[in-house]
């Protein structure tokens, strides 16, 4: 250990906790010696702080996948509480290996708490999704908060990948109208992929963002029927939808109004894919 260390290793000893943590992020040392790293792994799993604890699993990241690094994150994760668990998430997010993206997966089907399954989606939507498909498209869709669903609805919706569309169709039937207006919302980049009837049964939903969102797709297809569903929208007694066809309506003068070329603003605000369409 040579001095600079050795200093470090005494500093780390602070009995003041917040000297602790400014050291722990201040961290300067890019090959920590044995027991540096060990005094940090140590902080990690039993400072009396927690700050102090998060701000040691935030330099460890840095020395992953030293075998005393992975393991201190599969504890927090699995078994520290949610402020804890949510951070070393997060401290995870430049980690793209193999190993890190089974713990994150292991840590979702694990735990109970929105706050680490939430960080834990964001964390996986940065991560090439040819290696994460199978998660995603099997696990958060099928979450029962129906929170943890619209989030990975919406997430899988974003990937120029058509293979997701099964996927979203299916959460068009889900009981919690925020994941059906997401699902309905995320069909909107695979629209050529579906028949036109599938978001004409949509306006039959009876939650106003999912029909407001279909009516956007069958704006972009030419449907012959949308004034008349917009109209009965305005005359409703239910506020929401008569707000949600103001909106609609506002949408389409402002696309038309932008409109540079035959193809408006609005076709190109909806990217698509041409091919066989998917039943």
């Amino acid at each position: 250990m040579n001095r600079k260390e050795a200093l470090l290793l005494e500093l780390l000893e602070s009995e003041d906790p917040s000297l602790r943590e400014i050291y722990l992020a201040n961290f300067s040392v890019d090959r920590p010696s044995t027991p540096l790293l060990a005094r940090v792994v140590s902080l990690a799993h039993r400072d009396s702080h927690q700050r102090v604890r998060i701000a040691a699993v935030r330099t460890l990241a840095r020395f992953w996948p030293e075998p005393s690094v992975v393991e201190t994150f599969t504890y927090v994760l699995l078994s520290a509480d949610p402020d804890e668990a949510s951070a070393a998430v997060k401290a995870m997010i430049d980690l793209e290996d193999d190993r890190a993206i089974k713990l994150l997966c292991d840590t979702y089907r694990a735990r109970n708490d929105f706050r680490t399954k939430g960080a834990v989606l964001q964390v996986l939507d940065r991560r090439p999704f040819a290696s994460v498909r199978e998660f995603m498209l099997t696990v958060p869709v099928r979450d029962y908060d129906e929170f943890l669903r619209a989030m990975a609805v919406t997430a899988i919706s974003k990937k120029n990948d058509p293979s997701v569309v099964p996927t979203i169709k299916d959460r068009l039937s889900d009981p919690d109208a925020r994941v059906r207006a997401n699902a309905t919302e995320g069909l909107a980049r695979f629209h050529n992929l579906l028949p036109r009837e599938l978001f004409v049964n949509l306006l039959k939903d009876p939650n106003h963002r999912v029909q407001t969102a279909a009516l956007k797709i069958l704006h972009r297809l030419g449907w012959e029927g949308i004034d008349e569903h917009v109209d009965r929208m305005t005359r409703s007694s239910i506020g929401l939808f008569r707000e949600s066809a103001a909106y609609f309506l506002r949408e389409i003068q402002n696309y038309a109004s932008h409109s540079t070329s035959t193809t408006n603003s609005f076709e190109r605000a909806i990217p698509s894919y041409s091919g066989a369409s998917v039943q």
